[in-house]
């Protein structure tokens, strides 16, 4: 019998021959994508509607199509394609009008800043890897997105040329908000970034400039990649990002007690980096 599907291991999910995807089931369509992953994560109608204007398929590496309708991180050379719940949310937060002037940070593949010029009146978007830069402008320019200007440069530097802005976006993981691009966010606007001071303790935050001020609310914890810039609120290196991780590492485990720690880890056969995510929040003394 000729083999039709086959499954990726411990997962509900199969891979027909023709490459199309299938979760529990259902093959996994635009129109699925649309209507329930974003759905589920953006209660805004006008952020639902700009992501049905874009298909994310479109801004996939080939090899990795078969993946663009589901909530899943697509990789590229040097960065991602985040998952588009999270993508959904940081876009809602910005509460953006249909109108006014938008900065990316961290451009990618260019999928973030397509959607973004639904909602907007231009969008500048800056990236430090020259390759995704030149890849993303030509993929915006064949598709038809006019209002998208793809910059090379630090993003932590923004883009003061075209600058204020009614709302910034950042894409990777900073320290803090950089000063520059605070300086050029209107008053009143809002800057949507992942904030923390390494990759287990990094968390969405929603900034809305007040009297000159900033002020920051802090949502979930994610993930995204370290944002590279000797400015400050930048990571100076992906060495330095990691040396963040590994320090969380050694004060959970001073904190729980290494015995103690190991063998949590074991009983729950999971890794210790996956015990430290969930025990973030936590205190030694929730143990004893």
């Amino acid at each position: 019998k000729m083999i039709e599907r086959v499954q990726i291991p411990n997962t509900g999910t199969h891979i027909s021959m023709e490459g199309k995807l299938y979760i529990d089931g259902k093959e996994q369509t635009r129109e699925n994508f649309n209507h329930i992953i974003v759905w589920e994560y953006a209660p805004s109608e006008k952020v639902l509607k700009a992501f049905s204007e874009v298909d994310r398929r479109e801004f996939s590496p080939n090899e990795h199509k078969q993946f663009a309708y589901t909530n899943q991180i697509i990789p590229l050379e040097g960065a991602t394609i985040s998952q588009p719940s999270l993508i959904a949310k940081m876009i809602d937060c910005l509460d953006l009008k249909g109108r006014g002037f938008v900065l990316e940070v961290g451009t990618a593949s260019g999928y973030t800043s397509a959607v973004l010029s639904k909602l907007a009146t231009r969008v500048d978007t800056i990236e430090c890897n020259e390759t995704l830069a030149s890849n993303a402008t030509s993929l915006l320019d064949k598709l038809g997105f006019s209002n998208v200007n793809v910059h090379i440069g630090d993003g932590a530097a923004g883009y003061a040329q075209k600058a204020p802005y009614d709302s910034i976006i950042v894409t990777a993981a900073v320290k803090h908000v950089p000063v520059e691009l605070a300086s050029q966010l209107i008053e009143g606007g809002r800057i949507v970034a992942p904030i923390g001071d390494g990759p287990e303790n990094t968390y969405l935050t929603v900034s809305k400039k007040i009297n000159g001020e900033l002020v920051t609310t802090k949502l979930d914890q994610v993930w995204f990649m370290p944002l590279i810039s000797d400015l400050a609120g930048g990571w100076k290196s992906d060495e330095e990002f990691e040396e963040a991780k590994q320090a969380s590492v050694v004060k959970k485990t001073e904190l729980f007690g290494e015995g103690f720690f190991t063998a949590l880890a074991e009983k729950a056969g999971v890794q210790p980096g996956a015990l430290l995510y969930a025990l973030e929040n936590m205190q030694a003394t929730d143990f004893k």
